[in-house]
């Protein structure tokens, strides 16, 4: 009993010494985030991958980590082993980054490739929302999804207007050159093209950032509005 005690005490404090790094995967491709999560758990870290948006005050590759973590030199070995893996990371955030809090032994990594994130901008894995028209007279909305597939949707009167069909109402999307977005339905027959703006708005509540989709012809099979998704930061 004694033993089993003394075990149970020694996998305790092991799990509890554990350091969480919460690894933030948003611009990295399937294989980046097999090499880094297979080398750190080789390492003895617990990692927890996720694809939250970046704080905006993060350019480049950055550890964010609570000042009560309980090993500085565990911290400075993760640090050299990021590196090892090819990630250059700037000088490391203690306690908050944004919106992003860490407690005791959980750390948060970021990891951004070279010119993921340029300036005046938007990554296209930042543009990954549903998009709402605005003052407009038909309600509908763009889903861009991760995986680069689009969904539309319209208002019921809008369908009867104009007797929607079915073939462009799913398809993909691409960046073609920045600031321009291209639509592509799933039998190549449909194309829409729209221009990315983005915007900061205040009201009673704060700060609002706007990313907006104008579309570039008027065309007949989309309510003439613009789409809008803003999140509060």
């Amino acid at each position: 009993m004694k033993y089993c005690c003394i075990l149970s005490l020694c996998l305790t404090l092991l799990a509890c010494s554990t350091t969480k790094v919460h690894l933030y995967s948003r611009y990295l491709s399937p294989t980046q985030v097999n090499a880094v999560t297979s080398k750190l758990n080789e390492l003895g870290f617990k990692v927890e991958t996720n694809t939250l948006a970046f704080p905006d005050t993060v350019k480049q590759s950055t550890l964010v980590y609570s000042p009560f973590i309980e090993s500085e030199q565990r911290l400075n070995s993760l640090i050299g082993d990021v590196e090892k893996l090819g990630w250059t990371l700037s000088r490391p955030q203690i306690l908050m980054e944004g919106n992003h809090w860490y407690t005791k032994n959980n750390v948060g990594l970021f990891l951004l490739p070279e010119g993921a994130r340029k300036k005046d901008s938007i990554a296209a894995q930042d543009l990954a929302h549903e998009y709402q028209t605005r003052q407009c007279a038909f309600t509908a909305s763009i889903k861009l999804n991760r995986d680069s597939s689009y969904e539309l949707s319209f208002s019921t009167s809008f369908k009867k207007l104009i007797n929607t069909r079915a073939d462009f109402i799913k398809g993909q999307w691409k960046i073609t050159a920045y600031p321009y977005l291209e639509l592509k339905s799933i039998n190549n027959e449909w194309l829409f093209y729209f221009k990315i703006n983005t915007k900061k708005i205040v009201d009673n509540i704060g700060k609002v950032n706007i990313i907006e989709l104008i579309p570039e012809d008027n065309y007949t099979a989309l309510p003439k509005c613009n789409y809008a998704y803003g999140i509060r930061g």
